[in-house]
């Protein structure tokens, strides 16, 4: 959106630019002769402003139906083998069918728009052209020379038609798209608004209590989280394991609060998170998912993100904590800009995610799966680095190492949970025991484990594909300073 904005800022200035240093040059060569230019393209200017809305309603018309091609497409797509085995090929076509005509249809009126656009442009430069020529005998036997007629005429042709094309193509391309990704902005944080308010309050600590949690994905689905209840301390380190698809990142996403529990309450400081302020909740509470969020800007942008304010010192500290210095001075500093072409390794986009929350304000930090694309001595860095931060972490656990790290393990087994340490579990959980042997087998066979090893699939996705069928049920570190220097709430 960024980019879309200043290219159609500089796209606009230089059409004004040129629009005016012709007028002006066309006034004072030849005045009479301004007169017969000028207007045609004044009036194409208006026009195509007065067509503006119209464009953008038919874009914004072509966008909603390709969102319903795409979830149709992608809801067939996720069942094509029942689909197939099943011989309903015939039925989704005709249940899609209505979503392409659609889309056709809008298709077919941004197209005839387009080259309605397309038209005006060429007319208006065309027309003051015309006017010209055909006024050139009047205008000679005015006492005009041929040379100011033709100095007119290379005004009108080398500056005022690529301008009327450039402004054409600017709005009618940059300009629309942007004037539609802002009605689908304000759209949202209408309905944002519009939504019932409900009274907030402001937690005084930060101590994590799970409640009698319940989640389902859907009114007739299995529980994926059933009565689950346990309490962290602030400052605890609590990583999650359970076998894949068991509900980890749905618990992960209900303790950050981006998923709501149907039954039971995740609190912080004994308030619901529900009930909680969410620019409170966006403050305190930060999750960083295995697809890490690296956005086009310079690096510092990408890691001060969670806090504008960060000093140069306090940005080097987070870069030095998480192990993303080579790549920082690889990279040249935080002036560096990367975007799709920057060539970053899944692994170095998530040390740069990491360090962005680490720098951030968040007392309570859930890594889902944030470092499984790091070897184990970089994901034991990082983690010892959230261990040494102030705040609570919670790690859903991709490597024994991470369970063995943490003060408290939560054992998800379908049917129920235990937390412990890992020599409770060692002797008191079977399924503990087994993933423990698990883990030791895959190690010895050679398992990758690089700096860009793959990483289990999306556990939420197949946590609500099979929410049908999946079950599950249901510390305090000491002496812990801020490496920030700043030190932590109590």
């Amino acid at each position: 959106m960024r980019d879309t904005t200043a290219g159609l800022l500089l796209g606009l200035q230089q059409v004004g630019l040129t629009v005016i240093a012709a007028s002006v040059g066309l006034v004072l060569l030849a005045p009479a002769v301004a007169l017969l230019v000028l207007p045609p393209v004044l009036l194409t200017l208006l026009l195509l402003v007065w067509l503006l809305p119209e464009l953008v309603i038919r874009q914004r018309a072509l966008l909603l139906a390709e969102e319903q091609v795409a979830g149709a497409v992608s809801q067939v797509a996720g069942a094509v083998r029942d689909v197939v085995a099943c011989g309903a090929e015939p039925q989704a076509m005709g249940e899609a069918r209505g979503d392409f005509d659609a889309q056709v249809r809008a298709e077919q009126t941004v197209a005839r728009a387009g080259a309605m656009r397309t038209a005006l442009g060429l007319a208006g430069g065309q027309l003051a052209l015309i006017a010209v020529l055909v006024a050139a005998p009047w205008l000679l036997r005015a006492g005009r020379s041929p040379g100011e007629l033709l100095g007119a005429i290379t005004y009108v042709t080398t500056s005022l038609q690529p301008a009327l094309r450039s402004a054409v193509q600017t709005t009618g391309g940059s300009g629309v798209q942007l004037a539609v990704t802002l009605h689908r902005l304000e759209a949202s944080l209408a309905a944002a608004d519009a939504a019932p308010q409900r009274p907030t309050r402001t937690p005084r600590s930060h101590e994590l209590r799970v409640d009698r949690l319940w989640f389902f994905y859907g009114a007739g689905a299995e529980p994926v989280l059933r009565d689950l209840t346990f309490a962290l301390p602030y400052g605890s380190h609590l990583a999650v394991v359970g076998p894949s698809g068991i509900g980890k990142s749905t618990l992960a996403n209900v303790l950050a609060g981006i998923a709501e529990p149907q039954r039971g309450a995740v609190r912080v400081g004994g308030v619901p998170l529900a009930e909680t302020d969410p620019g409170w909740l966006r403050h305190t509470v930060a999750i960083i998912p295995q697809e890490a969020y690296v956005f086009t800007g310079s690096l510092g942008e990408n890691l001060t993100y969670l806090r504008p304010d960060a000093t140069e010192n306090q940005i080097e500290a987070a870069v030095a904590a998480v192990g993303l210095g080579p790549l920082y001075d690889r990279l040249g500093g935080a002036r560096a800009e990367i975007g799709p072409g920057s060539g970053l390794t899944p692994g170095e986009r998530q040390l740069i995610t990491l360090a962005r929350v680490w720098l951030s304000p968040a007392e309570i930090v859930v890594l889902d799966e944030a470092t499984c694309h790091l070897d184990p001595v970089a994901e034991a860095l990082v983690e010892e680095a959230f261990r040494a931060r102030h705040g609570t972490l919670v790690v859903v656990a991709h490597r024994l190492s991470s369970a063995r790290r943490a003060d408290h393990i939560l054992i998800m087994d379908g049917t129920r949970t235990r937390l412990g340490d890992h020599d409770d579990l060692l002797r008191h959980s079977t399924l503990y025991a087994d993933l423990l042997g698990a883990w030791h087998a895959e190690g010895r066979a050679g398992t990758r484990v690089g700096p860009d090893a793959p990483c289990e699939p999306d556990p939420s996705r197949a946590e609500g594909a099979a929410a049908a069928t999946s079950r599950s049920r249901p510390g305090r570190r000491s002496g812990r300073t801020d490496p920030r220097g700043t030190p932590p709430p109590h």
